[in-house]
């Protein structure tokens, strides 16, 4: 049997508060949601933010004190489902399984449905275990149940209450009347925002279409899809995204913006056709995930203080260098929060914009009408700025123009893909800048990749334990920045200024007190936040 009843929501709402789990506005959004949307308890928890899917079933379970389901063998029983109808059972969420010793589990997502429990206990006529479960599992089981079903879900009439936003209760409202192509972009996205990833791949192959994540910089493969829903979907994401559906045969690139567990996420797409059709990357801009300060990046105390230093010099460039996906917008953005005072003029030139920020003039070049870095930097400089992101420099003439600015008096952050700090001078040197111009003006350039941080829950990738929540079992969570700085001293400027060759910079920047990338990625393993295979991964490759 079971003590479901023996609480209600708000009871439980007042212990996940004590917890820290959920604050007063939280609780507030619920009651006002639960009065007017007639959707179940969890299902307005989650999709109001206000707890993650998972962690919510992990504390109903706790509160009520019932197993959750785990790793345990179990078999769904297509009788049961026959008996208790699949149309009930979808509808209420419940799932029948029999475990390995012939217990009876019922598992559930919505604890305070009392109905359904009732029923399922009349039904049944017998003794029952229950179980907590996410509801998008239980509901992912009953999927694979091979009993047709025609069921279609109640709308709902009751009028709002004052207190209630629109965006929650539509939000809500929708849910129960999604079309399964709708469904499934939306659960997608929902998914992929719920395991922190910073991609979403969709890729036709023969017969089918690959879903896949990038999590911490690495893919996971997570499903297949029919091929024969594959239009739809892409149709879904090209009018959310506002590009042409009619289109096929040529790369269209898009934004959009959805709401995803009660918050606003920003997404960048790309469309690519294939042999076997179109190819989509969805890149998440979740902001609300990436701390934007040095020590949450993973800068440590004297690195920090290095680069505060640096951005408070009134005039000169600061680059960061790295491959894509290393973290170089996020650590200057970083560094532009902190010059964010009302007496200092910001400008971003951006493709696409990163991040958006207050008080700052953000910029998104365009190349197809000719507003490229170097056209946009040059309005820029008659704006009166005292302070310019410049996304990427890519050619001499952004190169020039950047460093016109700084010798003007303009304090110029940039971007370089570059593999060292001290390479960053030989790559502007190639582009065609004088080396005089460079040693003038470069007062700092950072050289940083990304890591895969150790799963605090496993400790270790030796043991990781595959059924880590934490990590999904794969040993790691999360990511920490690996870098070297080089601050331009006097004599480092005359090196510059003089031609002298990057081995004999870098040589003379280790001299001056620079840690080189490799020693700082040594440091991460030996204080255990890393490890030697995801260094190797990270640094050893890209420096080969």
């Amino acid at each position: 049997m079971h003590n479901f009843e023996a609480a209600t929501p708000v009871v439980f709402l007042d212990e996940l508060m004590k917890c820290g789990d959920l604050d007063r506005d939280g609780k507030r959004r619920f009651l006002a949601a639960n009065e007017n949307s007639g959707q179940p308890f969890d299902v307005i928890v989650t999709e109001l933010g206000l707890v993650p899917e998972i962690a919510l079933a992990s504390r109903l379970a706790h509160f009520f004190q019932v197993p959750q389901l785990g790793d345990q063998d179990f078999q769904i029983d297509a009788d049961l489902i026959e008996r208790l109808d699949l149309d009930f059972l979808k509808k209420s969420c419940l799932l029948p399984v029999i475990l390995k010793d012939d217990t009876l589990l019922i598992l559930l997502a919505d604890p305070f449905d009392q109905s359904a429990l009732s029923s399922v206990e009349f039904l049944l006529d017998e003794s029952i275990r229950f179980s907590i479960a996410p509801r998008k599992h239980i509901l992912e089981l009953l999927e694979t149940c091979d009993v047709d079903t025609s069921s279609s879900p109640s709308e709902q009439t009751e009028e709002a209450h004052s207190s209630v936003s629109e965006e929650d209760l539509d939000r809500l409202h929708d849910i129960a009347s999604e079309a399964p192509v709708v469904r499934f972009v939306t659960q997608t996205l929902q998914d992929a925002v719920d395991r922190h990833a910073t991609d979403i791949h969709l890729e036709p192959m023969t017969g089918k279409i690959t879903v896949r994540y990038r999590i911490d910089g690495i893919l996971h493969a997570i499903t297949d899809v029919p091929k024969s829903h594959y239009t739809g979907i892409v149709t879904r994401l090209k009018v959310l995204s506002r590009l042409n559906i009619a289109e096929r045969r040529r790369p269209q690139d898009g934004r959009m913006r959805v709401s995803v567990r009660g918050r606003n996420v920003d997404l960048r797409i790309s469309i690519l056709p294939t042999i076997n059709g179109e190819t989509i990357v969805l890149r998440i801009l979740d902001k609300s995930k990436i701390p934007l300060n040095l020590d949450s990046l993973g800068f440590d105390e004297e690195a920090s203080s290095m680069l505060e230093k640096l951005a408070e010099t009134p005039n000169g460039i600061i680059l960061a260098t790295g491959p894509t996906g290393s973290g170089k917008t996020t650590t200057l953005y970083a560094l532009l929060r902190m010059l964010m005072r009302p007496e200092v003029k910001i400008f971003t030139i951006e493709n696409p914009v990163e991040y958006k920020l207050d008080n700052a003039v953000q910029l998104q070049v365009n190349p197809d009408i000719n507003f490229t870095f170097a056209a946009a930097l040059r309005s820029v400089l008659r704006q009166d700025p005292d302070v310019i992101l410049v996304g990427e420099i890519r050619d001499k003439e952004t190169a020039e123009i950047a460093i016109r600015a700084s010798l003007t008096g303009h304090l110029v952050f940039a971007s370089l893909h570059t593999n060292s700090a001290v390479e960053a001078i030989t790559r502007l040197r190639d582009m065609g800048v004088d080396s005089f111009l460079l040693a003038a003006t470069v007062r700092g350039i950072i050289a940083q990749r990304l890591v895969r941080k150790l799963c605090p829950e496993c400790f270790n990738s030796a043991s990781k334990d595959t059924t880590c929540g934490a990590c999904n079992g794969s040993g790691y969570a999360g990511r920490s920045v690996c870098y070297e700085i080089m601050k331009v001293s006097k004599s480092l400027s005359a090196g510059i200024s003089s031609g002298s060759s990057t081995i004999t910079l870098q040589e003379q920047a280790i001299e001056e007190g620079l840690v080189p990338l490799q020693d700082h990625a040594a440091s991460l393993v030996e204080s255990g936040k890393t490890s030697p295979e995801e260094v190797r991964r990270v640094i050893e490759l890209s420096m080969a």
